[in-house]
């Protein structure tokens, strides 16, 4: 019975060792696979960066950095360069010339990085009256960036004053945008309007700015590409 004892001991011994080697060798691999922030400042063709949205009302939108050569992944980036969180709903991003715009819906603000350093350089906030606008999608054409507002507007963003330079009304919820012939297309989704969905496409004039057609679709439309023939391509939000 005592000889028993000794060896079941000497087997949790065994076992302990072992576990314990394990967690200090995964602690060692968890720390090569973490970028340090300085790495940041290599920031170009060799590494990806993803918005990842977080969960809607508990300000944790955050951005990753992978290196597309070694597969590493940098969480919460912004956080490290910037010390201070992304905000709430991180829904859209745009790298377009030296900056990286990221549109954040419920934060209603649209940070502005470096792409080089990924450090702020500017925070545009749009109000309608004493309302904060939440951005929504983005996209750039021709030395502007183009912004959706969920409260049914869209703006044109200087991108040298970092503000807001002209802003349009379209249809309901506007979403996703294409240039296609010179025209701005914007979708109308309606998508916070349980039963009554939008259906329509806003065509901007780029030149004055100002709505000149309104094209009816199917119901709740959504992400718009265009081709390099000026064809436009737009798919729908599924709904019950």
């Amino acid at each position: 019975m005592l000889k028993m004892n000794r060896l079941r001991s000497f087997f949790y011994l065994i076992l302990v060792l072992l576990c314990t080697f394990s967690l200090f060798t995964a602690c060692e691999d968890d720390k090569k696979g973490i970028i340090d922030p300085d790495e940041l400042y290599k920031w170009g063709d060799d590494f990806v960066l993803v918005v990842n949205q977080g969960v809607w009302n508990n300000n944790n939108s955050t951005l990753s950095v992978i290196d597309r050569n070694t597969g590493v992944v940098t969480e919460e980036a912004f956080l490290k360069v910037n010390k201070r969180q992304l905000g709430d709903t991180g829904n859209d991003m745009l790298v377009y010339g030296t900056k990286v715009y990221v549109a954040v819906n419920v934060s209603a603000t649209i940070e502005v990085l470096n792409t080089k350093t990924l450090e702020v350089v500017g925070t545009i906030v749009d109000k309608n009256g004493q309302e904060p606008r939440q951005p929504r999608q983005l996209m750039a054409y021709n030395g502007n960036v183009y912004v959706t507002y969920f409260d049914g507007y869209v703006a044109k963003i200087d991108t040298t004053k970092l503000a807001v330079d002209n802003i349009v009304e379209v249809g309901s919820n506007p979403e996703g945008m294409a240039v296609a012939g010179g025209k701005l297309y914007v979708a109308n989704s309606g998508g916070l309007l349980e039963y009554d969905y939008g259906n329509t496409l806003s065509v901007i004039n780029l030149q004055n700015f100002q709505v000149e057609e309104t094209l009816q679709v199917g119901i709740n439309p959504d992400r718009l590409c265009a081709d390099e023939k000026g064809d436009l391509f737009f798919d729908y939000q599924w709904r019950l």
